[in-house]
């Protein structure tokens, strides 16, 4: 069986056995309990549906935080729930504008992973690019090397600056790129 429908088949009961315990040992039903449940439940399926579908996408780079920030998100939302429910029942208004708040938290939160996440991808494909234009410099000056005769006095200054560049930072910097392309066309 895949992995997705395992996952969303356990998130199903665990909502399921969760439901029955609440409505089966729950008997008064106030507005701030019908508030802290929506949200709740609410925050539940979201954390499922962000663990299920988007946490398993190949192409994200930080699974972790992103998973860890709607597992936090669904645990400040039962505290909530539950604090809300017991101890501030008359209060449903203050359960609205909090709930509100931990949602407004775990969005801002979330954004910010995704943002980081979004912002590393492009990092690393620029990092990726240097690095293929680097290998190509090198390769370059090989070739240009190798045609140059053993007895021409440019042959020791090419092969210096072959070893400097060979040896030195893989990514090269935009004050000597004219020097390089001029390397490239000797």
């Amino acid at each position: 069986m895949d992995r997705k429908v395992m996952k969303a088949i356990i998130a199903g009961v665990i909502i399921l056995v969760a439901n029955v315990g609440i409505f089966v040992l729950g008997s008064d039903f106030t507005t701030t309990f019908w508030i802290g449940y929506v949200y709740t439940m609410a925050a539940a399926l979201l954390t499922v549906y962000v663990e299920i579908f988007f946490v398993a996408k190949e192409e994200l780079i930080f699974r972790y935080p992103i998973s860890t920030v709607t597992f936090v998100y669904l645990a400040v939302q039962i505290v909530s729930f539950i604090i809300c429910t017991l101890l501030l029942w008359r209060f449903p208004l203050f359960t609205f504008i909090l709930d509100l708040c931990i949602l407004a938290a775990f969005i801002v939160m979330l954004m910010s992973v995704l943002l980081h996440n979004s912002t590393t991808k492009e990092q690393q494909a620029v990092r990726a690019k240097d690095i293929v234009n680097f290998k190509y410099i090198l390769d370059t000056m090989n070739s240009v090397i190798s045609k140059v005769t053993y007895a021409d006095p440019n042959r020791k200054i090419l092969m210096h600056a072959y070893d400097s560049i060979a040896s030195g930072q893989a990514k090269s910097d935009i004050s000597v790129m004219d020097l390089e392309q001029q390397m490239l066309t000797v």
